[in-house]
């Protein structure tokens, strides 16, 4: 189905570069032939293949500093914040107006403010269809930085919810799908599912062993090598860095001499990294390692197959979202052990893996001991290793022609309504 001739507006209220649904949703449409204009801050340089496609059009301005506000108290939190959007509004509102008129409106939420305050009203007095790709909700998010029972949570939900109007909605998990349906009145949602982008070869492994064992400037092949576990984390708060601090720690306590050694190494930037960082100098461990690293967008997949094993650490504070890192660690191959935040992180992980899962740094520990005992010989790392190849490789793309596309096109004209 082709989309040339005809253009959309995806706005994605975040750093790009570090939005990968948001880019893949841009990849995705302009391989069907539209031109896309892409929205929102400006940051990490985006992946080169797409940042030099003819048929896009980057509008990115300066986002809030989170330093800035960062362990603000609760008062001058919401100060600085109500400040923040009404200087994000005046820009978005100001570069929305201003915009060739679109033939979509793609919107991306969290956040809600000033995204869904802003973009599809101006997209209905352009008389733009808007279609909101929920990867969670704004409410809940907020929640995770004032507390579960702040008062404020309530009119911030009430606000979300009167602020959803779009002739299109798109979500990430079919629990998200019934959560919207029961609890919001959105009762057309589309499921459309996180997946990697492609999947790794196999025989790419070792050279991108050889590759971030030279990044980290520690050999990753040959004898005695440690158990290599990568957790990807942008360092925000639905992520638990603490718990798994108090694991490793855990874990070196434990050892013996038949313990696994292990080196953890934590991806991404962000407002916790540095705390980590910190406290990790303090320890004298001897058997276990962690280590933070950046990697660029265009080597992030490749060289999470170096992994032996993923850790994904996200507190989910909606029940009803998925993590993007699981799907990236299996398009690599890697298989993953993580938090277990509900019966929705289900729909991503195998059976095996989440019997695996955990709620507490005493139980991450457990795993890993019984996940990667006798490393490199290790029986159970093997069977989710097999688990993982075993399962249907769907790329992003395919699965965003067959769930997401017949929507869009529909309200762009492009195929009958009844093509969902």
């Amino acid at each position: 189905m082709s989309l040339a001739g005809l253009r959309v507006c995806v706005v994605a209220l975040g750093d790009l570069g570090r939005s990968p649904r948001t880019l893949r949703h841009a990849a995705a449409l302009l391989d069907c032939g539209a031109t896309v204009d892409l929205v929102g801050y400006r940051g990490v340089p985006l992946p080169s293949g797409l940042a030099a496609h003819v048929q896009l059009r980057v509008h990115s301005f300066s986002g809030p500093r989170v330093s800035a506000r960062h362990g603000l108290p609760r008062a001058a939190f919401i100060a600085y914040s109500a400040a923040r959007v009404a200087a994000v509004s005046v820009r978005l509102a100001t570069l929305l107006r201003r915009l060739p008129r679109p033939d979509l409106m793609l919107v991306q939420n969290p956040p809600a403010l000033p995204t869904l305050a802003i973009a599809p009203p101006i997209a209905h007095w352009r008389k733009v269809p808007v279609v909101i790709d929920w990867h969670n909700f704004a409410y809940s998010q907020l929640g995770a930085t004032l507390g579960k029972r702040s008062r404020f949570l309530k009119p911030a939900r009430a606000l979300e919810h009167a602020l959803a109007h779009a002739e299109g909605h798109l979500c990430v998990s079919a629990a998200m799908r019934e959560a919207l349906a029961d609890g919001w009145g959105i009762r057309a949602a589309t499921v459309l599912r996180d997946r990697p982008a492609a999947f790794i070869d196999p025989s790419r492994r070792q050279a991108a062993r050889a590759r971030l064992g030279g990044l980290l400037g520690q050999p990753l092949d040959g004898a005695n090598v440690p158990a290599l576990v990568i957790s990807p984390t942008s360092w925000s708060a639905d992520e638990d860095s603490d718990l798994l601090l108090d694991a490793l720690g855990r874990l070196e306590a434990s050892a013996d001499g038949n313990a696994p050694r292990v080196l953890c190494v934590l991806t991404g930037d962000g407002p916790r990294r540095a705390a980590f960082e910190s406290a990790v100098a303090r320890r004298n461990w001897q058997r276990v390692a962690a280590r933070t690293l950046w990697l660029a967008p265009d080597e992030y997949p490749s060289l999470l197959s170096a992994a032996d094993l993923g850790l994904c650490l996200h507190r989910s504070t909606s029940g009803v979202d998925l993590p993007m890192k699981i799907a990236d660690l299996h398009g690599a191959g890697v298989p993953v052990c993580a938090f277990d935040y509900g019966p929705c992180l289900r729909e991503m992980l195998s059976e095996t893996e989440a019997a695996l899962g955990f709620t507490h740094a005493a139980g991450l520990a457990t795993r890993l001991r019984q996940i990667l005992n006798g490393f490199p010989l290790a029986p159970g790392l093997d069977v989710l290793r097999g688990v993982v190849a075993d399962q249907p490789q769907m790329t992003w793309a395919e699965g965003w022609r067959g769930e997401a596309l017949p929507r869009l096109a529909a309200l762009m004209g492009r195929a009958p309504l009844d093509a969902q």
